[in-house]
């Protein structure tokens, strides 16, 4: 199935490991020279007045995109899923 970015702007990020809403995809990651899509980025953490970070998740951490909302593994303890989001300054969350 293909999605193109103005579709997947719209939906929620739901992390499954506890349930909460990350938000909605504001940007995608794309490697240099091949052109391939390898990860979203999701708001993060308000700190501060003037915004947060930014939390990247990794395509290997999604486990559905359904119809209003995409699902993601991130920091599930009980599962080896290994690091699957880290914010903006390389931190893994």
């Amino acid at each position: 199935m293909e999605y193109n970015y103005s579709d997947l702007k719209k939906k929620s990020v739901i992390n499954v490991s506890d349930g909460k809403n990350l938000g909605k995809i504001c940007d995608l990651v794309i490697s240099w020279p091949d052109g391939k899509v390898t990860g979203m980025i999701v708001p993060g953490r308000k700190s501060g007045l003037f915004g947060g970070s930014e939390l990247i998740i990794g395509f290997g951490c999604i486990d559905r995109i359904g119809d209003d909302s995409v699902l993601v593994k991130v920091g599930c303890p009980s599962e080896n899923c290994g690091p699957c989001a880290s914010s903006e300054n390389g931190e893994e969350e």
